[in-house]
């Protein structure tokens, strides 16, 4: 890892009450990613499951009350609905899937996810899988 590749950290976003660091990644990685992205996401949206909204392309809040309309509105459907959040799943995602799933170069997506971040001038090792904030990281 080099200062050049390593992504520059967002000091003070807090998400629950707890500091939530995002990585943002540096330029050179930024606009690869940004060329990448096109490629990967319409394979992504494919294969992802047709029921999931959060952090996909062209799906909105009304499209999730829209479904849920829908799947409540039948005369025997459930009276409840059931919402969970899974703590910490991007930034915890099991990079060796990745790297066997994504059909892409695995050195390029290995420097995006392993890159750390610098914080005051220091780099630090990344703490997890896959840095918060990346512009392909939602596709990936």
């Amino acid at each position: 890892m080099t200062a050049r590749r390593a992504g520059a950290l967002k000091d003070g976003t807090v998400k629950n009450g707890e500091l939530w660091n995002l990585s943002i990644s540096a330029k050179c990685d930024r606009s690869q990613q940004a060329t990448h992205k096109p490629a990967l996401a319409p394979m992504a949206e494919t294969t992802a499951d047709r029921n999931s909204y959060s952090f996909r392309e062209g799906r909105w809040r009304a499209d999730v009350v829209a479904a849920e309309f829908n799947a409540l509105s039948k005369p025997n459907s459930a009276t409840w609905v059931l919402e969970e959040d899974i703590q910490g799943c991007s930034d915890n995602t099991l990079f060796a899937c990745m790297l066997k799933d994504i059909p892409m170069d695995r050195a390029r997506l290995q420097k995006w996810s392993r890159t750390g971040y610098v914080e005051n001038g220091l780099t630090y090792p990344l703490r997890n899988d896959v840095p918060l904030g990346g512009i392909i990281n939602p596709t990936l």
